[in-house]
């Protein structure tokens, strides 16, 4: 008997990452119509809406969608990226009404070394620390592996490593970011299957291609 079909998730970053693009920057009133058509008329499945701490307006811009999302039974699949830094991201959630963190963590050993002069024991137990932080305060956790696409290709060990680290934490999704471009769609193929085979019991999403 086969088991159950597949199924594709998406997740759109147009408010959060998509502010990012050069000339582009939206107003809360601007946010929270653009976050009503996503989940209501777009119907995609989780918005990430922000990143935490940037701004007072960002925080108003938070509190505005979670507020018209929880009216509608929706709060959950609003998520905000936040970051390893003593649960000032997760307080920031916590205060614009949110229930769902995505945290950012170093998906690559070059990254791990280089930005933050870590070892990858240093660096998982950090990670772990944020996500029994944040889900004692309530929150939902998915995870990003920043530069995973170039941790995977210079030493896909590190990154074996993280995740076995990581399995037990009670995470939603493990999202497997190709930060910098430098994967064609057939190696993210290749790249991400291995991850699903290596980790079956774990969930994951590569942004590059919405699933």
């Amino acid at each position: 008997m086969s088991g159950p079909a597949p199924s594709i998730l998406i997740l759109d970053t147009t408010l959060r990452d998509g502010e990012q693009t050069q000339g582009v920057s939206f107003s809360p009133d601007e946010k929270t119509k653009i976050a009503k058509a996503l989940l209501e008329l777009v119907r995609v499945d989780r918005i990430e809406v922000a990143s935490a701490r940037v701004s007072r307006g960002e925080l108003t811009a938070v509190t505005n969608i979670i507020d018209w999302a929880r009216g509608q039974g929706l709060e959950g699949r609003v998520e905000v990226l936040g970051f390893i830094d003593q649960g000032r991201s997760i307080d920031w959630i916590r205060q614009a009404g949110g229930r769902v963190l995505n945290l950012l963590a170093k998906g690559s050993e070059k990254h791990c070394q280089g930005q933050l002069g870590k070892t990858l024991d240093q660096h998982a137990q950090e990670v772990r620390d944020t996500i029994r932080l944040a889900q004692d305060r309530g929150l939902a956790v998915n995870i990003y592996l920043e530069d995973w696409s170039n941790g995977y290709q210079d030493n896909r060990d590190y990154v074996y490593g993280l995740v076995e680290r990581l399995e037990e934490s009670g995470l939603g999704h493990i999202m497997l970011p190709d930060t910098l471009g430098v994967m064609t769609p057939e190696r993210v193929f290749a790249a991400v299957s291995d991850m699903i085979r290596r980790f079956p019991g774990l969930r994951w999403r590569n942004p590059l291609v919405g699933s």
